[in-house]
């Protein structure tokens, strides 16, 4: 049912406009999407990694652990430490832990642990200021028959 003064023609017209809208709209969404650089992509202004060896006593294990820190554009101070095995271990440890150095100067730590599983990874975040060192000294242990540790430690400077 039509509303007072209100044609046929103009209820058509109205969902051509709003469908020509909708268009323009998503194709320049899609413009804007499709040319961002890798540099407006990026979601850290810093950041730094490395792997390491998951070792039990003299022995290599086939576990790598992999350590990262970085800042986000607001400033805020990221830290991941991970490992990964490639069979199931009874049990396994990450822990990140952010520091102002790479021995001490702690200021935050977070552990897990994780059973029955091929991989672990323990992150962290605090609020960060600009013309410090962060570092992540992270650590890393499968927990079993023959224990088995790594360590890794990243810097950045803010």
């Amino acid at each position: 049912m039509r509303g007072y003064g209100e044609s046929l023609f103009g209820r058509f017209r109205a969902v051509r406009v709003s469908a020509s809208l909708l268009v323009g709209v998503s194709s320049a969404l899609v413009l804007s999407i499709g040319s961002a650089s890798p540099a407006q992509a990026s979601d850290y202004r810093r950041e730094a990694e490395t792997t390491f060896k998951v070792q039990g006593g003299t022995s290599d294990s086939p576990c790598t652990g992999w350590v990262w820190i970085g800042q986000t554009w607001n400033g805020s101070i990221e830290a991941s430490t991970s490992v990964k095995c490639p069979g199931q271990q009874l049990g396994m440890l990450a822990r990140a832990r952010i520091a102002t150095r790479k021995i001490g100067g702690i200021l935050s730590t977070r552990n897990v642990n994780c059973a029955l599983a091929k991989y672990c990874i323990a992150s962290k975040s605090i609020s960060g200021s600009n013309g410090k060192t962060y570092c992540n000294q992270g650590y890393v242990a499968t927990i079993g028959l023959i224990e088995k540790e790594g360590f890794g430690n990243v810097c950045i400077t803010t």
